[in-house]
């Protein structure tokens, strides 16, 4: 008797192997997925992102939307420095179902837009990072990179209303203290460009990159280039509001005060901050509309008390309407301040992230910052005076900078 074998009988049997084998697997991952993702971690925690990737693989393989496992990869490839792929897979695992895992929803959130400001893709970090502190504003990490992100485009005042925000949230941590005399100093306008024009090169189209490169150049006085990278962001996108202001005060400087009102004016009540006033006074003034220049002048320094510009602004309009000692005692006081911003200024260029000041120091912080109007900074360095006191006694009156735990030094209401 001759044996058939039937190919269809065959076929079936080895569906139903496969199906039995790849469901026993499942099974396995299944209930070792818990351990996978500890090992993955604990080789991330250890510094092998080729340990972690490789230990996730098989979970991804079968669960390939697990959030968990599909945030580890990402983590992976960032530590590696492969930030296209981390971004891709935290945008996978921000899709996948993980709404009941808050924890890593903050995580994903944090790391996502670490990896977009490391990728150069400065415009979506900026919005990611903004979106992370809405929803978790306590997060410092975000609020220093935000922080440092705006600094390093020559955006000072946005960068010290972030870091005041954190301190209104938390009044009785100082800790913020060094960051806002830091970013106080403006960057080098040099060195400004030749950064942002290795990050144009690599991520052109940048509304954010494209408007510091030009900034930076008009700083510089070379107005022309200026110019080209302020036209790109106004092609770009025209209807940002900073955007409108930069170009519109470029626009005042260059004679072209119309075209600066209709930006301007395209704000309307939306943008009532510092510069917004201060680029209003100039139009006015350039109008010879003295006495509206002055009442927007006065509004920009009610908005921003630290832009010394605009005290020079206001003593140059006391001259025009004929007030010239009210005019002429302005100027002396500008002057007066601008010794104790430079002096600040030392203060902020000699910083180490590693180290706190002294209790000399502290005082004469306080002072400086009193001496320009500052008096709720004044307060603030004068309590960590009670700080430094304690960290000098324990060194045994070692004088200058000492280092020690951040958290002994920046909680001054802590002390008994």
């Amino acid at each position: 008797m001759k044996l058939v074998v039937r190919p269809l009988r065959c076929a079936t049997a080895a569906v139903l192997f496969f199906a039995v084998g790849y469901g026993l697997m499942a099974a396995y991952v299944h209930v070792n997925a818990h351990r996978t993702v500890l090992a993955a971690d604990q080789a991330l925690m250890n510094g092998d992102a080729v340990a972690a990737r490789e230990e996730i693989a098989w979970l991804l393989w079968f669960k390939p939307n697990h959030a968990r496992g599909l945030y580890l990869q990402a983590m992976s490839q960032q530590m590696e420095g492969n930030y296209p792929a981390a971004i891709d897979s935290f945008e996978k695992s921000l899709a996948a179902d993980y709404q009941k895992d808050a924890g890593l929803r903050q995580q994903l959130s944090i790391a996502m837009a670490v990896a977009l400001l490391r990728d150069h893709q400065l415009d979506r970090a900026e919005i990611a990072l903004r979106e992370h502190l809405n929803q978790y504003p306590l997060t410092d990490i975000a609020r220093d990179e935000l922080a440092e992100l705006y600094h390093s485009q020559l955006r000072n005042d946005t960068a010290r209303e972030l870091l005041e925000e954190r301190w209104r949230l938390l009044p009785h941590d100082l800790s913020v203290l060094p960051d806002l005399l830091v970013i106080a100093e403006a960057r080098n306008a040099n060195e400004v460009v030749a950064h942002y024009e290795e990050i144009n090169r690599k991520r052109p189209g940048q509304t954010s990159v494209v408007l510091a490169l030009g900034f930076a150049c008009w700083q510089m006085g070379e107005t022309e280039r200026g110019r080209r990278f302020l036209e790109e962001a106004v092609q770009l996108n025209p209807d940002h509001p900073r955007v409108r202001l930069i170009v519109a005060d470029y626009l005042v400087d260059d004679g072209d005060v119309t075209r600066a009102e209709t930006l301007l004016n395209g704000l309307g009540a939306e943008q009532p901050n510092s510069q917004y006033w201060s680029v209003r006074s100039r139009i006015e003034e350039q109008r010879k509309q003295y006495q509206q220049a002055m009442a927007s002048i006065d509004r920009a320094l009610a908005a921003n008390a630290f832009d010394r510009t605009y005290r020079y602004r206001k003593a140059r309009l006391y001259q025009r309407l004929g007030k010239s000692a009210e005019a002429t005692e302005l100027h002396e006081q500008v002057s007066q301040l601008a010794s104790s911003w430079f002096d600040l200024g030392i203060f902020a260029v000699r910083w180490q992230g590693d180290t706190v000041p002294s209790a000399d120091d502290c005082r004469k912080i306080a002072d400086l910052y009193a001496t320009v109007g500052k008096q709720d900074y004044a307060a603030a360095w004068r309590r960590l005076i009670k700080s430094a006191v304690r960290i000098e006694n324990q060194t045994r009156g070692g004088s200058g900078s000492v280092i020690v735990d951040p958290q002994q030094f920046y909680f001054p209401d802590a002390i008994d």
